[in-house]
């Protein structure tokens, strides 16, 4: 009888507690997935009849030189994979919640040198809920190799004056340019870096000018004993590597070296630089814009000041016109992405923000009379 009694209280207790689960259960938040008949192409947009689709959580997951990369973190299946109804469903059950979702699509088999595609991604949200994907189209257009190597570029040359040296000192950018494999036209690579170096032709790669970005914006700051020379003479190298889960940051990964010369700005003792801009006042129904841009510092100007903000520059102008003529001098702020304008009433006073005035910059001008033969010289 004790045992009886042993093995009903045993059972009770396995009771108890199952139901104490059944009844916690309910209330941990989770969310679920299901795609329903992905629609899987390749890059020529023929259907892809025999693959693998993964699905993934977690932010980043489609990016190279995330573990695991061939086999996704949750689920893993071979399609077409269809019921009886022809439908294909996937389905991950007990997401966490806020979280981000991907799907990712292989042409063959999860492996290197094969090919595939993405969707999403979509993100699980704060509540409990049922994300569906029906019918998701992708195309595997992606290969699982290290990228192609990129060349290099400088660009965006631009100068200032130092005074006490009478040098030109210059700002420019070099930049990584991504490259496709001519041997499979539209079929791209991950990368998760970049690698740019920068020498003057014939030194050392020096390890301080190795930069681990796409692009780098190089500013000589020495007028001393300047790097980086603006004579239009001294050559200067540059080079850049990509790199992802595949490879791609060995030294045998740089692609080939670019090479280039700083524009000579004149300088000290050299032939000055001109500009000179004919303006044109507003009309009845007829809106003028002037496009300006000044050379390089130091500027001799009509009013003999040097020209460094926009008040200046409407300064000259009035002073040129012997009247106030400049209502706004206006600009494209790149690193904030909007429009910016210099306001100025009929008295010459600036009624809005002041901006620095850039040699070799493009700026927009509005006046209320035309003035003829405006003209800047850059020493």
């Amino acid at each position: 009888m004790q045992k009886i009694r042993g093995s009903r209280k045993l059972k009770f207790v396995k009771m108890f507690v199952a139901t104490c689960v059944f009844v916690l259960l309910p209330s941990i938040a989770l969310a679920h997935l299901t795609v329903k008949n992905p629609e899987v192409v390749d890059v020529a947009g023929k259907p892809v009849s025999n693959g693998v689709v993964q699905m993934i959580i977690g932010d980043n997951t489609t990016t190279p030189g995330q573990d695991p990369y061939f086999t996704g973190s949750l689920h893993s299946t071979q399609f077409p994979n269809t019921d009886n109804n022809g439908v294909s469903n996937m389905t991950i059950q007990d997401l966490p919640l806020n979280t981000s979702v991907y799907i990712k699509a292989w042409k063959t088999s999860p492996r290197p040198g094969q090919y595939y595609g993405f969707y999403g991604p979509g993100n699980t949200g704060s509540a409990t809920q049922t994300l569906r994907w029906d019918s998701p189209k992708i195309t595997t257009n992606y290969k699982a190799a290290k990228p192609p190597k990129p060349k290099a570029t400088a660009e965006g040359f631009s100068l200032s004056y130092d005074a006490n040296t009478e040098r030109y000192l210059p700002t420019f950018t070099i930049s990584a340019v991504d490259q496709s494999d001519p041997n499979e036209p539209g079929i791209l690579f991950e990368t998760v870096g970049y690698n740019i170096a920068i020498r003057k032709k014939g030194d050392k790669w020096d390890p301080a000018w190795v930069f681990s970005q796409k692009s780098k914006t190089i500013t000589e700051t020495d007028p001393v004993k300047p790097y980086f020379v603006a004579d239009g003479k001294t050559e200067y190298e540059v080079k850049a590597q990509a790199w992802n889960y595949f490879g791609g940051n060995t030294d045998a990964d740089w692609g080939e070296s670019y090479f280039f010369k700083i524009p000579a700005s004149g300088g000290a003792g050299g032939v000055p630089t001109t500009f000179t801009f004919d303006l044109y006042g507003a009309q009845p129904n007829k809106l003028m814009v002037n496009s300006i841009t000044i050379p390089s510092n130091n500027l001799k100007s009509p009013k003999e000041i040097t020209v460094s903000k926009a008040s200046d520059l409407a300064g000259v102008i009035n002073w040129k016109a012997g009247k106030n003529i400049v209502r706004a001098i206006c600009r494209w702020n790149t690193k904030e992405a909007k429009a910016e304008a210099a306001l100025f009433n009929d008295k010459g006073e600036l009624t809005s923000i002041d901006f620095e005035v850039s040699p070799g910059v493009g700026y927009q001008l509005y006046t209320t009379e035309d003035l003829p033969t405006l003209t800047f010289e850059g020493r």
